[in-house]
């Protein structure tokens, strides 16, 4: 979308850019870095592809493909808070009769992962007394799927309400109910960066909530003593977006594409208003076997781009996008 009104969009910027390891407050930070070794996340890749191949003329592309693949919500459940203090108990994760989890807090935290924030269990409750941004707690399994999780919560003080989260994939992965949020004016669903089905609603400070949060299948309903807050559904988008550029000599045509389905799609492929396109072109894939797959100090380019060069370009012929990848293609032509 950027690059197809780069009329009106000057420049692109991430932030944040830079982060020292030993010290993050956010995640995720495009370049991250210790005293003697650095690395760039996915996303660096792909603002790098997108600044590498660059056209000077913007040419019509259009991309039908079917709905990406809606799978069940599942995963890990947790708790957090934002520039707020809290507490939480009656942890329970069930799935119809069947008790997935359910957490009294006699063994401290034992089970649970923190991030940020102080965390503290005794008496049953798990609380958290710090007011920095970003704390949370996760326990349970990636495996769960259709299942009701179920809490009690209290804000102690601070600024905002709480975070639920459920369906995580990952420790550190966004997809919560944010309780009080944006200060404390709003109630939303977020995931992935994408924030749905907010509505108007505040948290008071010394009463405790009684909170429910069920998944079935895609679909997503949250309750707020008793009421439903929200119903919501995973969110649904088509499986191809597509932007195409023309060299400045006007010989050579690039296009990109990104495939967010997890699944690879073939793909029939038509450049129209071209004489001559030839066999051979340039291909650059950013992918990986799984979607939630990272870069770390460790691994520094375990997500990376890929080149290589493909003999069947034409002026019409199909070609397999990977699930989660973005592409980049450079066809020499005739017009």
């Amino acid at each position: 979308g950027m690059e197809r009104n780069s009329d009106v969009v000057i420049m692109a910027s991430y932030a944040p850019l830079f982060v020292n390891i030993s010290h993050k407050r956010w995640n995720p930070d495009l370049i991250n870095f210790d005293s003697s070794r650095v690395y760039g996340i996915p996303s660096y890749y792909v603002q790098k592809m997108f600044a590498e191949h660059r056209g000077d003329v913007v040419l019509p592309a259009e991309a039908s493909s079917p709905m990406a693949d809606q799978e069940a919500k599942g995963g890990m459940i947790g708790v957090g808070t934002w520039l707020t203090q809290a507490e939480f108990k009656d942890i329970k994760v069930t799935s119809g009769d069947q008790i997935l989890y359910s957490c009294d807090f006699a063994d401290g935290t034992k089970g649970w992962k923190t991030y940020e924030g102080k965390w503290k269990a005794e008496g049953g409750i798990l609380k958290q007394s710090s007011t920095v941004e970003n704390t949370r707690a996760v326990t349970g399994d990636k495996k769960w799927k259709n299942y009701t999780y179920t809490l009690k919560a209290r804000k102690l003080g601070g600024a905002e309400g709480f975070l639920i989260l459920f369906g995580l994939n990952g420790d550190k992965q966004k997809s919560w109910w944010n309780i009080g949020g944006w200060g404390n004016k709003k109630h939303g669903i977020e995931i992935g960066g994408l924030v749905g089905e907010d509505v108007d609603g505040s948290i008071e400070t010394g009463r405790w909530y009684d909170i429910k949060v069920e998944l079935k299948g895609s679909s997503i309903k949250c309750y707020l003593d008793g009421k439903l807050i929200h119903d919501a559904k995973c969110p649904s988008m088509k499986s191809l977006y597509a932007s195409s550029t023309l060299s400045q000599d006007g010989n050579e045509v690039i296009l990109k594409v990104v495939n967010i389905s997890s699944t690879e799609l073939e793909t029939d492929i038509k450049l129209t208003g071209v004489r001559k396109v030839d066999k051979k072109a340039r291909v650059v894939v950013l992918t990986s076997k799984d979607a939630m797959d990272e870069n770390s100090i460790e691994e520094p380019v375990k997500v990376a781009p890929v080149e290589k060069t493909i003999t069947s370009a034409a002026e019409t012929f199909k070609h397999a996008f990977p699930g989660n990848s973005v592409s980049v293609m450079r066809f020499e032509i005739r017009k």
